[in-house]
């Protein structure tokens, strides 16, 4: 495994950047992507959520027919949301969100309904934490329902190899409660994961990491992983 991670590192350096690159926002609907309708209030949040193959088509056959998406329970069209993503990161979304009961306040989010959905942020000088745990620090970051706790340890941990010895990624550690790495010394990978983290943004390094051929299916999986909790902090932001 090690010698493919290497060879994937090395690979990806040849596009680094010393800065991100900025993405322009999307200015058409004709993929795939995620409609959504968001019903909001002070303390809660609920969206129902549905991939769609193309979100153009789909935005004129609700339109037109609207019954025929028993999701929105009728809603006007204005009422929606849509949001361009891949097909595989439109069915994570939904997976994670339909149907389901957010709540926005603290202390509720920490007492009451799923206690775990939740990822924290944490950053403490050089070393950033995420947790699965309800976070009382002022300085923490909810992050939003980014990924099944158990699945996601699971997946951080088959990336060990490729944080800590190939990306040299400093104090990776990975538990229950969640993950922790270094930032310190600029580490640009560190420093992408971060980005990824606080924004949904997948910067250059971490793309070209995804797009490269892998014959070690753990790897692979963990990277597709990354890129659906990326999509799911990105959609997160913009209903939160």
């Amino acid at each position: 495994m090690i010698d493919e991670i290497e060879f994937l590192v090395s690979e990806t350096l040849k596009h680094h950047q010393d800065n991100y690159a900025s993405k322009e926002p999307e200015t058409s609907q004709d993929g795939p992507g995620i409609m959504a309708l968001v019903q909001k209030s002070t303390s809660s949040l609920r969206a129902y959520c549905l991939s769609s193959e193309n979100l153009l088509e789909d935005a004129e056959l609700y339109g037109q027919l609207p019954s025929t998406f028993s999701e929105f329970k009728g809603a006007a069209l204005s009422e929606l949301m849509f949001f361009p993503c891949s097909q595989k990161e439109a069915s994570y979304i939904e997976q994670r969100l339909h149907g389901k009961r957010f709540f926005l306040q603290d202390d509720l989010a920490s007492n009451l309904i799923r206690p775990s959905d939740y990822w924290w942020l944490v950053i403490s000088g050089d070393n950033v934490e995420v947790s699965f745990e309800y976070q009382k620090s002022d300085a923490a970051i909810r992050l939003g329902p980014l990924g099944d706790k158990k699945l996601a340890k699971e997946y951080f941990n088959c990336a060990y190899d490729l944080f800590h010895r190939s990306l040299e990624i400093k104090d990776f550690c990975v538990s229950d409660s969640g993950f922790s790495f270094s930032i310190k010394d600029d580490n640009p990978y560190a420093l992408d994961l971060l980005h990824l983290l606080k924004t949904g943004e997948v910067a250059p390094d971490f793309e070209e990491l995804t797009k490269l051929p892998s014959h070690r299916p753990l790897v692979k999986r963990f990277l597709d992983f990354i890129q659906q909790v990326a999509a799911l902090r990105s959609f997160w932001i913009k209903i939160d």
